[in-house]
């Protein structure tokens, strides 16, 4: 068998002479790599050029496909280096394999060489490699190796001259309005919608084609003659009925109305599948629909009058006057999309319903993160309105200025992927108006994100009885150069409030993060009253840690403990990130009221009494006071002062550093760590109850915390660091 034609408009040169700096260089490079031998070289009168020559790759003895010990092949090399180099065979029986591209006729077949765009290529493109990379396909393609059985099917259509766009909820049983978007470089682009909209311009032949074995149309139709051609029988089995079907359009203004083709297209891997994959294809019809009727004799005009006639009169030539454009279908966002393109499959994950208090700058895009990557399911709740100062770091936009935030991030949410699963409510949580709704918005979520900024949410939500989902808290520091994460754990065992706690004790024992909770600068005044007022905070520090925060989230799922997370932005953009685990507290509740201390703070009395025995010791105890829990959180001490005098069976503690270490952790934690009680170790064998002294220095605590509005606190300490907490006079 003869090998076919090259183009005609190339004429033979001398391999010399190529000008083409790619064209010359794969011509030497052709004369010094083995299993290849140059034919001849060829040029057009536009300066393109080409080069005929064979190469030999590895085949087996028994190929899958019909691929040969040589072929002969030729690359064309454009002028103007606009794209890859193209590589035919001339082989008139070269087998339909997987992996060739769309060309005007199907003859000589084109090999896809590379599937990433030339413009990512051009830097780095050399001749051995491609030389290389196309014996490869052969020999790949002859074992039928170079597309995978687990691989998805190729589009049944590969050359496109347009896009058309279908909603995300598309579906044949329902009535879609198409319009025409953008014609750039003459690739038009089609979005369709299921609401209906003034500018249509078209109608949809929407069909289910049967069922036929996968494989590649390998040139683009031009015309319905094409169509039908490659789709067999498709004009008489599917067109010509719902022409039929439709004639009454002809009745109204959309007889002037292009057509768009949608086919579906059940693709079989072979023969024996019983699981089509579904394809679908569409075509836009260059001519109106009163000039289709008229070129397939459908209809007449007599006078100003459209008259029927018979529907067969129209010869299958007439097709060929019908254009055609193929279109690359696309489905509209949603979250399947969305989470695979974040690289998201474990699909229980993002199914998971959560919930966000608070929908301000750092919550609305820490929550469209979540939303881009594919969670759809969640409850907003915020009793906030936008206002035109929030967009200088909220995701929504100036036509949402006035509308609540939860509403607004919620439509927009769900018109973004398609669905319906993001409800709101323009609630407080501290003082809602419908306590019930609340309620039963908060019962429903798996995980509650608490992106309030606001102390007295997070500790109430510690408490909430109605809250059965695991809560993590999400927050700036003032300045909005540092993220806050407080996570509980799973189980709950670990509340918000008591992270909190821990969160303030790694800020004291942290000395980059001494000015952590401080702020630089004065808020900015919005509006006239006295409480308009807004922090400076850099919405690029808002971007980047609103990413840091949904990262953590989505891998929240793999972590079981508690976690407390600082990450830091340095004005050179670098992170520094502290991370540890929450701490268990013990709770104890004495004379209605309840105590809380940390697991460390416990350990370190008793170590302090422990290095100090025979002696007594002690010192001042820090935490803070919950009044609306009636709780007393206890974090830390200060332990006994070098002017203290300790004594085996007496301790006086003394003053000396006192003031300014409270000051200092004052400060450090914006007011919200101070001094709480005292505490003081009994000797080996002493009970825990108060003395005559210890009833001297309780009513002494009682007198100085009571103007300050909180209970008095007295902790002593005996063997087997057993404690006993007094905060009554007996």
């Amino acid at each position: 068998m003869g090998m076919l034609d090259l183009p005609p408009s190339f004429s033979q040169v001398n391999p010399k002479t190529l000008e083409l700096t790619k064209a010359y260089d794969f011509y030497n490079t052709l004369l010094k790599v083995d299993y290849n031998e140059f034919v001849s070289a060829h040029r057009d009168d536009h300066g393109n050029e080409l080069i005929v020559y064979i190469t030999q790759p590895e085949i087996s003895q028994d190929p899958k496909n019909d691929i040969r010990y040589k072929e002969e092949l030729y690359v064309v090399f454009a002028k103007n280096d606009n794209h890859i180099p193209l590589v035919f065979s001339r082989r008139p029986d070269f087998p339909e394999v997987p992996h060739l591209n769309a060309m005007p006729l199907e003859y000589p077949r084109c090999l896809c060489i590379y599937e990433e765009p030339y413009e990512s290529l051009k830097h780095n493109w050399r001749s051995i490699s491609f030389i290389q990379r196309i014996r490869e396909w052969l020999s790949l393609t002859s074992r039928g190796e170079l597309h995978q059985d687990d691989q998805p099917l190729e589009p049944f259509m590969i050359n496109i001259e347009g896009r058309l766009i279908l909603p995300s909820d598309y579906s044949p049983t329902k009535e879609i309005f198409l319009t025409k978007t953008n014609d750039y470089s003459g690739l038009i682009t089609i979005v369709g919608s299921h609401s209906p909209n003034d500018l249509n311009g078209f109608l949809v032949c929407d069909l289910i084609l049967k069922p036929q074995v996968h494989h590649i149309i390998r040139y683009a139709p031009k015309t319905l003659f094409d169509l039908n051609e490659l789709l067999v029988n498709f004009i008489s089995d599917v067109f010509k009925p719902w022409l039929r079907k439709n004639l009454d359009l002809l009745n109204n203004s959309n007889f002037e109305n292009r057509i768009v083709l949608l086919l579906t297209i059940p693709k079989l891997r072979d023969e024996q599948d019983q699981n089509p994959s579904l394809e679908r294809i569409g075509f836009l019809i260059g001519e109106s629909l009163i000039e289709v009727c008229k070129i397939l004799k459908l209809v007449g005009e007599a006078g100003n009058q459209l008259g029927w006639l018979p529907f067969d009169n129209f010869d299958e030539n007439d097709l060929k006057e019908i254009r055609v454009a193929p279109l690359s279908i696309y489905t509209g966002f949603n979250p399947q999309q969305a989470s695979v393109f974040n690289g998201i499959f474990d699909k229980p994950e993002t199914e998971k319903k959560m919930g966000l208090i608070g929908c301000g700058a750092l919550g609305s895009q820490l929550f469209m993160n979540l939303i881009r990557s594919g969670y759809y399911k969640w409850n907003l709740i915020d009793n906030d309105i936008l206002l035109p100062h929030n967009l200088a770091r909220h995701t929504l936009h100036s036509y949402d200025v006035g509308s609540s935030k939860a509403e607004a991030l919620a439509f927009v949410s769900n018109t973004l992927l398609g669905v319906n699963d993001i409800s709101w409510l323009q609630e407080n949580y501290l003082t809602p108006k419908d306590v019930k709704v609340l309620d039963e918005s908060l019962g429903e979520v798996d995980i509650l994100l608490d992106v309030s900024a606001s102390i007295p949410v997070a500790r109430k939500l510690s408490h909430d009885i109605t809250v059965k989902s695991r809560i993590v808290s999400i927050f700036l520091n003032p300045k909005g150069t540092d993220l806050v994460i407080l996570a509980e754990p799973s189980d709950r065992s670990i509340r918000l409030s008591e992270l909190e706690a821990s969160y303030y004790k790694l800020v004291i024992d942290t000395e980059r993060l001494h000015s952590h909770i401080a702020k630089d600068s004065e808020d900015v005044r919005y509006s006239s009253s006295c409480r308009d007022l807004s922090a400076i905070i850099e919405q690029d520090n808002i971007s980047i840690l609103a990413g840091i925060g949904s990262k953590f989230i989505k891998k929240i799922g793999g972590m079981p403990n508690s976690k407390i997370g600082i990450w830091s932005v340095q004005e050179s953009g670098e992170i520094i990130t502290i991370t540890e685990d929450g701490e268990g507290f013990l709770a104890i509740k004495e004379n209605d009221w309840n105590f809380k201390l940390s697991e460390s703070a416990i350990k370190k009395l008793a170590k302090l009494r422990t290095q100090k025995l025979p002696k007594e010791t002690g010192g001042i105890l820090l935490g803070f006071v919950d009044f609306n829990d009636s709780t007393t959180y206890i974090i830390d001490t200060i332990p006994s002062p070098s002017d203290s005098r300790e004594y085996p069976n007496a301790y006086y503690r003394g003053i000396k550093g006192i003031h300014e270490k409270l000051e200092n952790i004052y400060n450090w934690t914006y007011g919200n760590i101070t001094y709480i009680g005292e505490w003081h170790s009994h000797p080996v064998g002493c009970s825990l109850n108060m003395s005559d002294d210890d009833k001297t220095l309780f009513k002494w605590i009682e007198e100085h915390m009571s103007p300050l509005g909180y209970p008095p606190l007295m902790i002593i300490l005996g063997d087997n660091a057993d404690f006993k907490i007094h905060n009554q006079l007996i």
